[in-house]
């Protein structure tokens, strides 16, 4: 009787090989490897003051891909501003006239995470995703 042991020392024996190059991979996934030239303009866009997110929606990159460049690269990556007094109001009223979270976020500048915290500091109760399907439906 052999021994599991016996049946697998062949196998540690051979070399692993990957089922696919990263390049390849990273390709099937839709993403194209940041070239030079991008890294430069990240860089560039983001030392303008440009926030990272904006810097990813202007090159058409993902935000986290943008994150990555600047980490790598030795960047400190800012915080976004508070949310003030005045935009909480405001991002209050555009929810409450029926607008969804990301179409706040657009009017106002800031992420779909900071209107989302925002109308939760502020107690205004958020649709379900009937109400805000009836809403959207009656947009069209």
């Amino acid at each position: 009787m052999t021994s599991v042991l016996e049946k697998v020392a062949p196998l540690l024996e051979k070399p692993i090989e990957p089922l696919e190059p990263p390049e390849a991979a990273t390709q099937k996934r839709g993403y194209r490897l940041t070239t030079g030239r991008e890294v430069a303009q990240i860089l560039d866009l983001y030392a303008q003051g440009l926030p990272a997110n904006k810097v990813a929606e202007r090159l058409g990159k993902p935000h986290k891909t943008v994150l990555d460049v600047l980490n790598r690269n030795g960047v400190k990556i800012r915080k976004a501003p508070p949310i003030t007094p005045s935009q909480a109001a405001e991002i209050a009223r555009l929810y409450g006239t029926g607008l969804s979270i990301a179409k706040v976020a657009d009017n106002i500048g800031v992420s779909k995470s900071a209107v989302e915290k925002s109308l939760k500091r502020s107690g205004v109760m958020r649709r379900s995703r009937s109400e805000a399907a009836l809403l959207n439906a009656s947009e069209d």
